[in-house]
C-alpha cells in the first residue's frame, strides 16, 4: 500500500478557530472579576523513528528514518468562576527517503467555562483540531508517519446549568456544534439540548423524574441540505408510601426523522404503571408494564431499572426496555478497592452524518468511506480493569462496537483487547509492555457484499527516564502485524523510536 501524504492539519480553519479562541480568552480574562491563577507548560522535543516498512506493503518493504520536531505549549487559567485551558502541539516531520513527504501538523485542544455566579448557569466553548484516520478499511492504525489521515476540526459552544438541593436536582445543557473534516466527509452543523431532573431528598408524598434530549444536525451535500433530528424523553411520576414499594406511572417517547435519502423506521410512544421496590437504602428496583400507542410497531412490554450503590467505591446502574429496533439495554458498573478498579459500560445511541459508512466505489476497488445518508445504531461495550501494586500496574481494556445501518441492514463490528504492564524501575525510570489485538469486520452479515476483515496484533515496550529536572527521554520498540483478507493490505512493520523532551 503506497503511503498517502495527506495534508493533515496543515490548513486549520483560521476563521472558526480564531473566533472560538478569542471568545474563550475573552470570558476567561475579562468576565472573571476575581483574580485567578495562570499556569504555563511549554516544552520542545525531538523524536527519531526508524521503520522497516514505511509503505506498509507485504513485499519489498522500504526502510526509512522519520524525524519529528515537536513544540508543545499549554496554558491553564482558573478562578472562582472561570476555567480555561489551551494546549497546542506543532509537529514537523522529515522523511529521509523522500523529502516531498515532509510536512507540518498541528493539534489544538481548547476549552473554557465561565459561571455567571457561584452555582449558577455557565457558558462554555471548546475547539479541537486533530488528525484522524481517513479510511480504517485501508489502515485502521493510520498515523502521521504511515499517512492516510485527515484533519478534523470540532467546535462547540453553549450553556450549562446544574443545580442540586434538597428539593430537586437539575442537569441541563444547550450546545451549538460544528464538525469539519479535510476531505469533507461527515461534516455537519448541529444543535443539541439535554434535561435531567428529579425530586430531592426532602420529598415526602410524590417522587418524580424526567430525562430528555433533542438534537438536530444539518449537512450540505451536492448542493442540497440534509437534516437529521432525534429526540428521546422519559418521565416517572409516583406516590411515596410508608412501605418499601411505591407505585408510579412511566411515560416514554422517542422519534427520529429528517430530510435524508431513506425513510426512517416507525417509532411509538408508551406508558404504563410501575412499582418501585426499595430493597435497601442503597438498592432500588423499578419494574413497569408499558402499553404502546401503536401495536403495529411494537407489542406491549416490560421494562426494568436497577440502581445499586452500596458504598462510595461501588455503583451499578442497569436497565432493560424495548425501542423501535428491539430489546434495549444500558449498563454502567464501577467498583474500586484499594488496588483494583473495574469499570463496565454498555450503551446504545443513534448517530447521523458519521464517517463510518464504507462502500466499494468502482468495480474491483477497495472499500472507501462515503457520505452517510441515514441514521445508524451504535452498540458500545467497554470493560476496563486496573490492578495497582506498589511498583507495578496491570491494565486490561476490552471493547466492542457494532454499527448497524437501519435502512440497509449493514453491520460493521470492531473488537479489541489490550493488556499493559507498567513497572517503576527506579525513582526516575519506568518500563512498560503493551500487547494489543484489534479486529475490524465490515458488512459482516452480507455474503454477497464487499465485506472485509482485518486483524491487527501490536506488541510494544517502552523505557522512559527523567535525565534531569526538566529533561526526559523515552525509547520504544513496536511491532505491528496486520492480517487482512484483502491480500494487499496485509503487512508487518517494526519501529524503533527515541524521544527527548525539554520542559520549561
Amino acid at each position: 500500500m503506497a503511503i498517502m501524504a495527506m495534508a493533515t492539519a496543515r490548513r486549520v480553519n483560521s476563521y472558526h478557530l480564531a473566533n472560538v479562541l478569542v471568545f474563550l480568552s475573552y470570558f476567561s480574562i475579562s468576565f472573571s472579576p476575581i483574580a485567578g491563577e495562570w499556569q504555563f507548560d511549554p516544552s520542545v522535543g525531538v523524536e527519531e523513528t526508524y521503520t522497516n516498512n514505511i509503505d506498509l506493503t507485504i513485499t519489498d518493504p522500504t526502510s526509512t528514518f522519520v524525524t519529528k520536531a515537536i513544540i508543545d505549549f499549554g496554558v491553564k487559567y482558573q478562578s472562582r468562576l472561570t476555567d480555561f485551558s489551551f494546549s497546542g502541539v506543532n509537529t514537523r516531520l522529515f522523511f529521509s527517503h523522500d523529502s516531498d513527504l515532509n510536512d507540518n501538523y498541528l493539534v489544538l485542544n481548547t476549552d473554557g467555562q465561565y459561571s455567571f455566579w457561584a452555582g449558577g448557569p455557565a457558558v462554555f466553548a471548546t475547539a479541537n483540531v486533530r488528525n484522524v484516520n481517513r479510511n480504517s478499511a485501508n489502515n485502521g492504525l493510520a498515523d502521521l508517519i504511515s499517512g492516510d489521515t485527515v484533519q478534523a476540526e470540532n467546535y462547540s459552544t453553549g450553556l450549562l446549568y446544574n443545580i442540586t438541593n434538597s428539593s430537586y436536582s437539575v442537569r441541563s445543557s444547550l450546545s451549538f456544534d460544528m464538525n469539519r473534516y479535510e476531505d469533507g466527509l461527515g461534516e455537519y452543523d448541529g444543535v443539541s439540548t439535554t434535561l435531567n431532573a428529579k425530586n430531592g431528598d426532602n420529598a415526602r408524598i410524590i417522587f418524580w423524574e424526567f430525562d430528555g434530549d433533542f438534537s438536530t444536525r444539518s449537512q450540505e451535500f451536492s448542493g442540497e441540505t440534509r437534516t437529521g433530528d432525534q429526540y428521546k424523553a422519559s418521565a416517572k411520576l409516583g406516590l411515596i408510601t410508608s412501605f418499601d414499594i411505591n407505585p408510579f406511572i412511566r411515560f416514554y417517547d422517542e422519534d427520529f426523522s429528517g430530510d435524508l435519502g431513506n425513510q426512517p423506521q416507525q417509532t411509538t410512544a408508551s406508558w404504563g404503571p410501575g412499582l418501585r421496590w426499595l430493597v435497601s437504602p442503597h438498592l432500588t428496583l423499578d419494574v413497569t408494564y408499558n402499553y404502546v400507542s401503536d401495536n403495529t410497531v411494537s407489542d406491549n412490554y416490560i421494562s426494568a431499572l436497577i440502581q445499586w450503590e452500596p458504598s462510595a467505591r461501588t455503583s451499578l446502574s442497569a436497565s432493560y426496555s424495548k425501542r423501535f429496533f428491539g430489546n434495549s439495554y444500558n449498563i454502567r458498573l464501577q467498583h474500586r478497592t484499594k488496588r483494583l478498579t473495574n469499570t463496565v459500560t454498555y450503551d446504545e445511541t443513534l448517530e447521523v452524518f458519521d464517517r463510518n459508512n464504507f462502500e466499494q466505489v468502482g468495480l474491483g476497488s477497495n472499500l472507501e468511506p462515503v457520505e452517510s445518508s441515514e441514521f445508524s445504531l451504535y452498540r458500545r461495550l467497554r470493560w476496563t480493569s486496573a490492578l495497582q501494586l506498589a511498583r507495578t500496574t496491570f491494565t486490561i481494556n476490552t471493547y466492542a462496537t457494532r454499527r448497524e445501518e437501519l435502512e440497509n441492514d449493514v453491520i460493521d463490528d470492531t473488537l479489541g483487547v489490550s493488556f499493559a504492564i507498567t513497572r517503576k524501575v527506579s525513582r526516575k525510570s519506568n518500563l512498560s509492555l503493551l500487547a494489543k489485538y484489534d479486529s475490524l469486520i465490515f458488512d459482516k452479515r452480507n455474503p454477497l457484499g464487499s465485506g472485509q476483515e482485518d486483524k491487527y496484533t501490536t506488541i510494544s515496550t517502552t523505557y522512559s527516564k527523567d535525565i534531569a529536572a526538566s529533561l526526559s527521554t523515552q525509547f520504544t520498540l513496536q511491532n505491528v502485524d496486520r492480517n487482512s483478507d484483502v491480500n494487499q493490505f496485509s503487512y508487518n512493520e517494526f519501529r524503533a523510536i527515541i524521544n527527548v523532551t525539554k520542559e520549561f
